[in-house]
Parts: C-alpha cells; structure tokens; sequence
C-alpha cells in the first residue's frame, strides 16, 4: 500500500492511497480529513481501477465521525455501519 497526504488547508486535510498485489493495482482511495461544526470527519471513497466505485459506496463517500484522539493517534467510527464500525 501507498498513501500520502497533503498540507493542512482550511479546515481539512486531503490523501491518496493506492493498494496493489502482485504488481497490480486493485484499488484507490481518496480520503479527506475535515471538520464539520463540531465535528471531524474522516471521509474515504474507494475505487476499483478505471475508477469504478464499489457498489456499495455508488451514494458518495464512507463518513467516519472521530471518537478518540490520543496524542499523535486517532480513531474513526460510524456506529451505523455494520461491518466496519472502526477505522
């Protein structure tokens, strides 16, 4: 796996991520770190090369609200979500 992230800007932070197997790259992530009243978001978009999002995130990005911060460590949950509740 690949990830980098930009400078903060604003209110948010912006990243990409690219997995790959066995020389191949099977998924990509666009990930943005922000605030939004009172909280922060940690919103991630997954895709399958050429861009295909999942069928299950085909309504936009997978929100994870911060429920722990400790530190330089950080945790993210939706408490809605079967299957994964953390991140």
């Amino acid at each position: 796996m690949e990830e980098h992230w930009g400078e903060p800007y604003g209110p948010s932070l912006t990243g990409t991520s690219r997995w790959t197997r066995r020389g191949e790259v099977h998924a990509y992530e666009l990930l943005c770190l922000e605030r939004a009243g009172s909280d922060t978001f940690l919103r991630i978009r997954r895709f399958a090369p050429g861009l295909v999002p999942p069928d299950s995130e085909q309504t936009g990005p997978l929100p994870w609200r911060l429920v722990r911060h400790e530190g330089r460590g950080a945790g993210f949950g939706d408490e809605s979500r079967v299957f994964p509740r953390r991140r």
